[in-house]
């Protein structure tokens, strides 16, 4: 794993697509391409060699896989720090 080669700008893509329920959402949030999310977390799970979302077919990713569980406290640090450098990740809302 080498997570000094990973970015900000990633870990902050993955907490948006896991806040937010998909790519197709974070893409939306974020006011970027879902490609360019999914890019992003793709070269993500390559630089940690790690599968970090759980994905069903064509379904969009929602959980984090196991072994990006064991990882969450480091998510959750480092989302911290990426709204300290200005990239704020609003919470997912749940309509009732």
């Amino acid at each position: 794993m080498s997570l000094a080669k990973s970015s900000m700008k990633q870990w902050a893509i993955l907490a948006a697509v896991v806040d937010h329920g998909g790519f197709a959402q974070a893409a939306a949030m974020l006011h970027r391409s879902q490609s360019a999310i999914s890019y992003s977390i793709a070269r993500l799970q390559e630089t940690l060699d790690i599968s970090l979302l759980v994905v069903e077919g064509r379904k969009a990713a929602t959980s984090l896989t196991q072994g990006a569980q064991a990882e969450e406290e480091i998510g959750i640090a480092l989302k911290r720090r990426a709204a300290d450098l200005g990239f704020h990740i609003m919470p997912a809302t749940v309509a009732a």
